[in-house]
């Protein structure tokens, strides 16, 4: 797509074959969400985002695998997926070609420091995590393969949109990084002054031996950097050179089609390594903005990037990030209504020998509100980061307990759940929009200041705006339960146990185990032990690593005098579930039960160790010890039971036929 109309080699057009393969980019990307529709199940993204979740958590995708391959075929052949594979790119170009047929042509911006912006996002992204990682003592992730079940698949998966943001902020992202960056900074301004990948690829490219080079004589006629939709002095590098060494250069062959004397053509030659103009030759391009002003550019991007990234829960990190790179263009534009005589923004006069246009007061009209705006969601994005970290402060590895409503705060606690409040309320009070992720953490501060019915009516909001959060079905249905309510609890919990699961996520899938759990409770509580028992084996089935379901399953078979049953789901529970000591009980009762007595009395000592005033468990190991024949140790257990608490009837019952036993039979109490 060329948006000036040139003449080209005869037979040597590229671009239509370019099309032609963006085309098909976009067809696989088509047949390939297609496929996840009728399946169900598909290959996993091949996003570069997924690269994240093998270098911070070590989890080898099929994205990460892709973005190795073009990064090897890049270090070879050049710069040639940007503009031949990425559907960012053709999304640019075909903004680029709209505009010029509504005779718009967007003028290049040149910025010092905003070039640097994606090298800057590089560093975020992919250096800086890792960096903590060994500050922090962790050393490089452990490589591996998943699958769903394990949370994040590796190369198949039935959640294709795990790491895609939803339909409204696709369609904002395409808007921004297609015809708004465009018009603003010019063609491809997203791959120079946002794309971390593209900065990547640019490192490659300097080292590849791919070029397009000078195989004939030169006219320096110009056309070439004319028709170079990246802004590339082409005429001059290859005069200097007899290459294009910029790496911005996207191989998309413009300049080799248009060359009137086909001087120029795509081969193998010695890498450019850091060659580059010298300042005399880069001059022929000036920087749009003073030093100053690029400075004041940078310090404006960076305070964007912070305010906007993750503003809402919905923002991206790229998203944010081209719009901080815009945005700070349009301000210091903005700004110089009030210093310079004269103004231009593209093909628009804002101001004339000292007095603005029509388009100038709307221009900074707009400036203003969109400063207002960033303001405001500034301050809302602070009220929440705050308020989360101070909440983070309370809960820490303790969510649990929240969740059951066993937590008990100390002082420190009440001030940071003090702190928490305030700025979460204050951002939920001023915000355009109460994400669910706020409105959970929000019911989160609720449920630790005691206010179950607050805490209800917050969930039952974010059910309200989004009837598909499965989390708040599952915390609603807990906290029924909490207040004796298993009918509420079940009403609450149906949606998630009705659910489809042809495209779970492993996030979705533990929650409906979650969900299973608790039905299962709200089915005790009827006494409908069959139902109940159905519950928490599905609940293991949904997630094997939710060590409540495998306790609850191993728990209830036992009660029911399935003891064989019951062993393997406990050894289960003792992997994965919190308390270990309530397992080892079950665990030792077990034993117990199955006529392994000598195993029991070893794990109910074991107890003991960590717990010695538990009633129960010196209960246990006194019958333990009675059926192994050691009575007289089983007496002093029975005393143990009976000291802690009075009242044990079974204890004080096992106690009288074991004095009555020794009294027939003569021997010391």
């Amino acid at each position: 797509m060329t948006t000036t109309k040139l003449p080209h080699a005869a037979g040597k057009n590229y671009s239509h074959w370019r099309v032609a393969s963006l085309l098909i980019v976009h067809l696989l990307i088509a047949l390939h969400i297609a496929h996840w529709l009728v399946k169900g199940r598909t290959l996993a993204p091949l996003e570069f985002n997924e690269v994240l979740h093998t270098l911070h958590l070590g989890v080898i995708t099929a994205g990460f695998l892709f973005m190795a391959l073009t990064v090897v075929g890049t270090l070879v052949a050049g710069r040639f997926f940007c503009s031949w594979g990425c559907h960012i790119l053709a999304l640019q170009d075909l903004s680029a070609w709209l505009l010029a047929k509504i005779k718009i042509r967007p003028q290049p911006i040149r910025s010092r420091t905003l070039l640097w912006a994606p090298m800057l996002a590089v560093l975020y992204l992919f250096v800086w995590p890792l960096a903590l990682r060994f500050v922090e003592g962790g050393g490089w992730p452990q490589w591996r393969v998943q699958s769903d079940a394990e949370g994040w698949a590796s190369f198949s998966t039935n959640h294709f949109w795990r790491n895609l943001p939803g339909p409204g902020i696709t369609i904002l992202t395409f808007s921004v990084v297609g015809a708004l960056i465009v018009y603003v900074l010019g063609t491809r301004g997203f791959c120079r002054y946002a794309c971390p990948y593209g900065a990547i690829f640019g490192l490659a490219d300097r080292l590849a031996p791919g070029k397009i080079k000078l195989v004939g004589d030169c006219s320096q006629c110009g056309l070439c950097t004319a028709q170079c939709q990246s802004h590339i002095l082409v005429h001059r590098e290859v005069a200097q050179f007899g290459k294009v060494v910029n790496p911005q250069c996207l191989k998309d062959l413009d300049c080799v089609t248009v060359c009137p004397n086909q001087a120029l053509a795509y081969g193998f030659t010695k890498p450019s390594f850091w060659q580059t103009l010298n300042e005399e030759e880069r001059a022929a391009q000036p920087y749009s903005f003073t030093w100053r002003e690029d400075v004041f550019i940078a310090a404006l991007a960076l305070a964007l990037v912070a305010i906007y990234r993750g503003l809402y829960d919905v923002i991206p990190f790229l998203l944010a990030v081209a719009l901080a790179v815009i945005l700070s263009a349009l301000f210091v534009t903005a700004f110089r209504m009030w210093r310079r005589p004269t103004v231009r923004f593209n093909q628009l006069l804002l101001k004339h020998a000292g007095r603005w246009s029509g388009h100038g007061r709307w221009f900074v009209a707009l400036a203003v509100a969109l400063a207002l705006f960033s303001a405001h969601s500034g301050f809302v994005h602070f009220q929440t980061v705050a308020g989360r970290r101070a909440l983070e402060r309370v809960v820490g590895g303790k969510a649990a307990e929240v969740a059951a409503m066993q937590f008990a705060s100390s002082p420190a606690d009440a001030a940071s759940l003090a702190a928490a409040r305030a700025h979460l309320r204050l951002a939920d009070r001023f915000g355009f929009w109460t994400s669910p992720r706020l409105g959970h953490d929000l019911a989160t501060v609720h449920l630790l200041n005691q206010e179950p019915d607050a805490a209800e009516a917050q969930l039952s909001g974010i059910i309200t705006r989004q009837p598909g959060d499965l989390a708040a079905s599952v915390r609603l249905g807990r906290l029924a339960l909490s207040r004796q309510r298993p009918a509420d609890a079940e009403r609450w919990l149906q949606p998630v146990l009705a659910a489809g699961d042809s495209r779970f996520s492993a996030v979705e899938f533990a929650l409906r185990s979650e969900a299973q759990v608790l039905a299962g409770q709200a089915a005790e509580r009827r006494a409908d032990t069959a139902q109940a028992l159905r519950h928490y084996e599905a609940a293991a089935r949904d997630n094997p690593r939710n060590g409540e379901a495998h306790l609850a399953t191993g728990t209830l078979l036992a009660r029911s005098g399935r003891y064989a049953e019951a062993e393997p789901h406990l050894r289960r529970a003792a992997e994965h579930y919190s308390d270990r000591a309530v397992v080892q009980e079950n665990l030792a009762i077990v034993s117990l039960h199955l006529g392994r007595h000598a195993e029991a009395i070893a794990q109910f000592r074991e107890l003991l160790k960590a717990r010695p005033r538990q009633a129960q468990t010196h209960y246990h190991l006194g019958v333990a010890l009675h059926h192994a024949g050691e009575n007289a140790e089983a007496v002093r257990q029975f005393q143990a039971t009976l000291e802690l608490k009075p009242d044990h009837a079974a204890a004080g019952a096992a106690l009288a036929m074991l004095r009555e036993q020794n009294a027939g039979s003569g021997a010391a109490p």
